[in-house]
């Protein structure tokens, strides 16, 4: 089922990561603190998990205090802390380099971490609480892990996902709280930066709730096989429903091209089109990382 192989690549992030090169860029400014610090959590406990993997939708992210994960990689930690320049809310896993080869990222842990108090006031602001976490983030993985990453830029062939002509068939989002989502879809699963994905019991059933056009063609270029580019211009927040055609033709055990069915559903459905291009991707090369010190 694309659908459930899908959300286990997004979700873990253990799929094999393509080698790049190129020119490296810029970090950010750190995010400081009211300390004046660079913001990190107060109190953070990081244990190795044993267990058999839970049943149900994954846990992590940010709770109303910091941040918690059950039993998932800390390749998916990574995922969260780091966002690519091109405006998606995550990178493709694809564009992680280097956490396949080391067995940290792939072993899976219980994470709670805890705002301090001087700075719970701005993490209770939704428009400053992702910027905080990924800062708070990057430094747990940095102290704790000893983390070493850079990015880098490489050409690549990739689909540019435009607007079609006429009136557009995206309807804007009209909730991103999990809770509720899951009251209609008890196995939803958030992903970073607020997308809720859905998994159906129909082959080759998208469905997303508070999907950022970017992100969209992020979790899409896993399927096609080929990034995609958001050039649709469109800023909002949208719930998606994509149903690929997944059945073989008359007299034909093979499936369809993945890419050749993305092409035709996003036009068919959604009104938006699929153009090939090259253009320079974004990679995270994660250089180092260690078993967690003590907590």
């Amino acid at each position: 089922m694309y659908m459930r192989d899908l959300k286990m690549k997004v979700a873990a992030v253990v799929a094999a990561m393509a080698v790049a090169c190129g020119m490296a860029v810029a970090q950010s400014a750190p995010v400081l603190g009211a300390d004046g610090k660079p913001l990190a959590f107060d109190v953070v406990s990081i244990k190795e998990n044993q267990e058999a993997n839970r049943p149900g939708p994954p846990v992590f992210g940010p709770t109303p205090s910091g941040y918690h994960m059950v039993g998932l990689p800390l390749a998916l930690v990574v995922l969260a802390a780091y966002v690519p320049q091109s405006g998606s809310d995550f990178f493709n896993p694809n564009d992680i380099v280097g956490v396949q080869n080391l067995e940290v990222m792939r072993t899976r842990y219980d994470i709670d971490a805890r705002v301090g108090e001087a700075d719970m006031p701005a993490w209770q602001d939704a428009t400053k609480q992702p910027a905080m976490l990924r800062a708070m983030l990057q430094q747990m993985l940095a102290e704790r892990f000893k983390m070493v990453a850079h990015r880098e830029m490489k050409e690549k062939p990739v689909f540019n996902m435009v607007a079609g002509k006429g009136r557009s068939k995206l309807k804007p989002s009209v909730t991103g709280d999990l809770n509720l989502i899951r009251e209609k879809h008890p196995n939803a699963g958030q992903l970073p930066g607020g997308m809720v994905i859905v998994e159906k019991e129909t082959p080759g059933s998208v469905q997303l709730y508070n999907a950022s056009m970017a992100s969209f063609g992020t979790l899409l270029s896993q399927m096609a096989g080929r990034v995609i580019v958001d050039k649709t211009g469109l800023t909002g927040r949208y719930d998606i429903e994509l149903t690929l055609d997944m059945a073989p033709a008359p007299g034909s055990d093979e499936r369809p091209d993945r890419a050749t069915m993305i092409i035709t559903a996003l036009q068919e459905q959604l009104g938006l089109k699929l153009e090939a291009a090259k253009t320079e991707v974004e990679t995270l090369v994660v250089d180092h990382a260690e078993k967690p010190t003590e907590n």
